[in-house]
């Protein structure tokens, strides 16, 4: 989950180590007109050794402060050398995303239930991460293991009465709950789930009744592979931040990925989120008079934040945060689908009708007969709010999203949600500043130490269920 353009206004004033990169090209350069061409050409190559030495050493320096204090998924662990080895091979064909693509045969037949993550087996298709959050999210929160969580009640499964539009009946319907505890030490106890398939494509569907929202509140539902950041890819599917209230969607992955000149805008009703406020390459000074579209999807792309990435915004109200949960929930939807070339998002508000393959897809999903089971077919929703373009003829392989798992986690405060505290509340984060100079992410860890009853009453998750559906495997004629 990382930092977003807007999202890193106040963030800039408190570490600027994390400053983003502006235009790598202007860092340094060594050119055979400075002085030392007037020195005899017996001295030169001296001289670059040690300016090259001198570029090194700094350079590392600032990767390696820039690798810990950038990102804002998980922990990043660092590649060993054979693996270091293993990336600068050429990158593989589009085809080799996964084992069963070869020439032959094409992902590309009608969709199928994968997985359905409902009720008391919701759980088994995750593990409970177990320890601190990130340094890249930096979370004022602990994660806590499925036996914690399942005895403080964080975790739970409780079934309701529920109308079903398919029988037009009320029944018995296990919603799953995910909340969070405060501790003694400050950081709240909260909830991280990590799936334990890796997918390579796939539709998937979340089908939410109530998510966090509030001040100081950061809740996602996510794919990426943490071991192999940002190598393979992540892909922010919801994301909520304080208060607001349109969703997004936001891709982050290695060099040469960009949506520039690749998406038309009719493939899509969302815009592009922008990247604004950069500080000036020789003087530092923020530029809010430049804004550009948040269309490069490299987590270090020159002229946007650190790990922005490619961003589409809803042109929608209402889709994420407290709107969306007083309209009932809803449901989100993320195609991601190598081999028509683009991953597509939705977002339908419960208040609003559902497409009817989808609805019916969600409450057929559990039917053990598959025959009985409705496919969801995406053809039939209208636009897409968000479209990426992946593939051959694109300016993003699609080999820069791969073996990806589903997270779900709380998160409180931290290196987005803190540091937009004064801008998004500012009468809480005034009223909790600590010390004379002011720090929107100290106000923000303050407010959620003092367990705001009205706040912490709305931070939870509640989920019908997470579906995923993959195309069958065709062979090509």
């Amino acid at each position: 989950m990382p930092p977003r353009s807007e999202d890193m206004k106040d963030f800039h004033h408190h570490h600027h180590e994390s400053t983003p990169l502006t235009n790598p090209d202007h860092h340094m350069s060594f050119s055979d007109n400075d002085e030392g061409e007037k020195s005899s050409s017996s001295k030169r190559p001296y001289q670059q050794w040690v300016l090259l030495a001198v570029a090194l050493l700094f350079g590392g320096l600032y990767a390696k402060e820039f690798h810990a204090k950038s990102g804002g998924g998980p922990a990043r662990i660092q590649k060993s050398k054979k693996e270091a080895l293993k990336d600068e091979q050429p990158q593989q064909d589009d085809d080799s995303i996964a084992p069963a693509d070869n020439n032959n045969k094409r992902y590309s037949g009608p969709y199928k239930l994968s997985e359905c993550h409902e009720g008391e087996e919701f759980f088994d298709y995750y593990d409970f991460f177990d320890g601190e959050d990130s340094e890249g999210s930096a979370g004022y929160n602990v994660y806590v293991g499925d036996k914690r969580a399942f005895q403080s009640g964080i975790a739970n499964v409780t079934e309701e009465l529920y109308y079903e539009e398919t029988t037009g009946q009320q029944d018995q319907v296990p919603f799953v709950y995910m909340s969070s505890a405060p501790t003694k030490k400050g950081p709240r106890e909260s909830v991280r789930l990590e799936g334990r398939t890796l997918f390579n494509r796939g539709l998937f569907i979340l089908d939410v009744h109530h998510m966090p929202a509030g001040c100081g509140v950061w809740p996602a539902f996510w794919l990426t592979n943490e071991e192999h950041w940002p190598d393979y890819g992540e892909v922010d599917i919801v994301e909520g931040i304080n208060n607001q209230t349109k969703a997004k969607t936001a891709l982050h992955t290695s060099s040469k990925c960009s949506m520039y000149a690749h998406v038309a805008e009719y493939n899509r009703t969302g815009v592009w989120d922008r990247a604004t406020g950069i500080p000036d390459t020789y003087t530092g000074d923020m530029d809010f008079a430049t804004s550009v579209p948040a269309d490069n999807c490299w987590n270090l792309a020159a002229h946007q934040w650190s790990n922005q990435g490619c961003v589409t915004v809803t042109s929608e109200d209402g889709t994420i945060g407290v709107p969306l949960n007083e309209a009932g929930g809803g449901v989100y939807v993320l195609e991601w689908d190598p081999e028509h070339r683009y991953i597509r998002s939705w977002v339908f508000p419960r208040n609003k009708d559902l497409p009817s393959n989808l609805e019916g897809a969600i409450e057929t999903a559990h039917v053990k007969d598959s025959s009985q089971q409705i496919v969801p077919d995406p053809q039939e929703w209208g636009l897409p709010y968000a479209y990426f373009a992946i593939g051959p003829t694109t300016g993003c392989s699609a080999d820069h999203f791969r073996d990806m798992r589903i997270v779900f986690n709380t998160a409180f405060c931290g290196t987005v949600a803190g540091n937009r505290f004064g801008r998004d509340c500012p009468a809480e984060a005034q009223k909790f500043q600590q010390g004379e100079e002011y720090n929107p992410v100290q106000s923000c860890n303050a407010f959620i130490e003092s367990d705001p009853a009205d706040v912490m009453a709305e931070a939870y998750w509640k989920v019908r269920g997470v579906y995923v559906y993959e195309r069958e495997l065709e062979k090509k004629r």
